[in-house]
């Protein structure tokens, strides 16, 4: 793996968080709870296990980043974040 694509890499799984369509932005606060910093990248499913929680829409805040529109979003992300926009987006479905 080449070391641009490391950062991409669950810190909990190590799945490479890019090629998997996971990226996202979650309210810092949730972020750090969790994480222990604002650096690194979790899978959803990692994430969810360590909020011991089912990501909601309330947990993603309105930026870009995780607007279906301007990214590939894997299906279980979309399905997380899908209430915050209502349009058709297409999502991957991952691992």
């Amino acid at each position: 793996m080449s070391k641009s694509r490391s950062k991409f890499l669950c810190l909990d799984c190590r799945i490479d968080t890019g090629k998997i369509c996971e990226h996202y932005f979650i309210n810092t606060d949730t972020w750090i709870s969790v994480a222990g910093s604002k650096t690194g990248m979790l899978c959803i499913s990692c994430l969810e296990n360590r909020l011991k929680r089912k990501l909601v829409a309330s947990d993603f805040p309105d930026v870009t980043i995780n607007n279906p529109k301007y990214a590939k979003m894997s299906l279980r992300l979309l399905n997380r974040i899908k209430s915050n926009y209502v349009d058709n987006s297409v999502g991957y479905e991952t691992h």
